[in-house]
Formats: C-alpha cells, structure tokens, sequence
C-alpha cells in the first residue's frame, strides 16, 4: 500500500469509527427510552386511590368515563414513546446502511474478498440469521406490551361499564394497526428482511 492509500484508509476507517459511536450512542438511548414503559407502569397501581379521591368530590362524575379517560391517556402515552422509538430505530438503521458502505469500501482498500469476514459486522445485518436475532424478541415484546396495555384496561372497563371496552378496544387496534405501518415503512426502506 502506498502512502495515499493509507491516508484514504486511515479517513475511512476514522469516518467508519465516528458513525459507529454515534451508532452506539443511539443503541444506548433506545433502551434507555425503555425504562419509560416502566414508568406508566407505576401508574396503574395508583389510579384506585385517584378514582377514589376524584369521584367523592364530584358525584356527578361517571367513574367509569373517568377509568376510560385515564386508560386512553396511557395507551396515548404509550404511542408516543412508541413513536419515539421507532424514530431512533429508523435513524440508527440508515446508519446501518451507510456504515455498509464504509466496511464495502474498506474491504475493497484492504484487498479483502467480498465474502471475508473482515469488516463484515454491519453488512452481516442484511442476513437472515441477524434479522431472526431480534426480530423474535422484538415481537415478544411488542405482543407482552399489547396484551398487557390491551388486555387489563379492556377487563377493568368491562366491569365499569362494557361499552368503554369495546371503545377502548377499537381505539387501540385501529392505534397499534397505524402504528405497526408505519414502523413497517421505517424497517423496510433499509431491508428486505421481514423486521416485524
């Protein structure tokens, strides 16, 4: 290698490493954005003794409305963290792709064959076995925090009153519907992979 090809390798691989720490960066913040579901999850606990101080004040007031409104509230809250995430997941995966065009042309500076190994980590993402790898705890967790934020609202409203249920259910399979498009949208503009 000569000098002018080890200073073009040397701006590659420093470009290559900054993307990749930025990478990394948003990795870390998307779980910390986890700990926000954690969050909502206090809440439920709390809303018994809210409907108990709120309902004496106002005896007027449809505790079952109120039940309803607080559940919409958080499945609401929950979409919007969703969204977020989704965001972040969406950025990180363009730079996935463009990291894929660093390792291509490294390996091409390095004399590498297409097949080796070497600076291979994020062109391995576009195979089946990676997409497998988180794909099947990402649906494992999608389908936990569905029946979890779906399933308990639906079965305390159905006891307040059955029609908020069947509301509050329709709300939030039109909601998770719109939700899984366009996250869809997002993963598969970088993949043919299935990601959901």
């Amino acid at each position: 290698m000569n000098s002018a090809s080890n200073a073009k390798l040397d701006h590659l691989y420093k470009e290559y490493a900054r993307l990749s720490d930025k990478a990394e960066e948003l990795i870390k913040s998307v779980f910390d954005d986890f700990k926000l579901f954690g969050t909502i999850a206090i809440f439920l606990p709390a809303l018994k003794p809210i409907l108990d101080f709120i309902i004496p004040i106002n005896l007027k007031v449809d505790s079952g409305f109120v039940v309803f409104m607080a559940f919409i509230s958080l499945r609401a809250v929950l979409y919007l963290i969703g969204f977020l995430v989704s965001s972040k997941l969406g950025y990180l995966l363009y730079l996935i792709h463009n990291l894929q065009a660093y390792e291509i042309k490294i390996k091409e500076e390095l004399s590498e064959p297409p097949d080796s190994e070497i600076f291979n980590f994020n062109l391995g993402k576009e195979g089946a076995r990676f997409a497998i790898t988180y794909r099947l705890p990402f649906r494992a967790i999608f389908m936990l925090m569905s029946l979890i934020a779906d399933l308990v609202p639906l079965i305390i409203l159905y006891f307040y009153v059955s029609s908020y249920a069947l509301i509050y259910l329709f709300l939030s399979l039109v909601g998770t519907t719109i939700y899984l498009q366009i996250t869809k949208k997002i993963y598969r503009q970088y993949s043919r992979n299935k990601f959901i």
